[in-house]
């Protein structure tokens, strides 16, 4: 995957929001909250469960317990 696509930090914002870095040093702010209560994202409901979000070792994206993950091409494109 090429270095622009792969991110190097994250930290959870209030309202859902993610201050998401990437390899290349491209970092801004998306906001998830659309995706709060719908199919897998349920658990999301409880905030705390959002908050465990973590960087896949491997993938080098975005996870949540190992079973959540999501595209860094789209996160890139939505970054504000």
């Amino acid at each position: 995957m090429l270095d622009k696509y792969k991110i190097v930090k994250c930290t959870v914002h209030d309202n859902y929001s993610l201050n998401i870095t990437f390899a290349d040093g491209k970092t801004g702010f998306v906001n998830l909250k659309y995706l709060v209560g719908s199919e897998i994202f349920k658990k999301w409901k409880d905030y705390n469960e959002f908050k465990k979000v973590a960087i896949d070792p491997i993938a080098k994206t975005i996870c949540w317990d190992g079973m959540i993950d999501l595209d860094p091409i789209t996160l890139r494109k939505n970054l504000n």
